[in-house]
């Protein structure tokens, strides 16, 4: 294997891992949330992804020194910056001089 593909497939792999994260700490979030909302007012588990913002808010409402939030946010950062690099290294090899033999 040649070192780009080394260096892309690195990359990609802790993108994912990143976001398998982020997902679990989200269903942290949204446990959470549930636990201390009423019954009538809970967020229905295949809804909440459309919620993310909400969730957050009523995460710092109800538990405001959690660090769950934080590092969620840090996973997600983390892997929008993966596959950002990513998006701009496929655009770079893609509109660079191929290598002459």
């Amino acid at each position: 294997m040649s070192l780009g593909t080394v260096v892309f497939l690195g990359i990609f792999a802790a993108g994912v891992v990143c976001a398998m994260g982020a997902n679990l700490y989200y269903a942290t979030l949204v446990g959470e949330v549930q636990q201390r909302l009423p019954e009538n007012q809970r967020i229905r588990f295949p809804f909440a992804s459309w919620n993310v913002f909400t969730v957050a808010r009523l995460h710092q409402q109800f538990y405001p020194v959690s660090r769950v939030r934080v590092v969620y946010r840090f996973l997600v950062g983390s892997m929008i910056a993966c596959f950002a690099l990513l998006g701009l290294i496929g655009f770079a090899f893609a509109f660079s001089n191929p290598p002459r033999r």
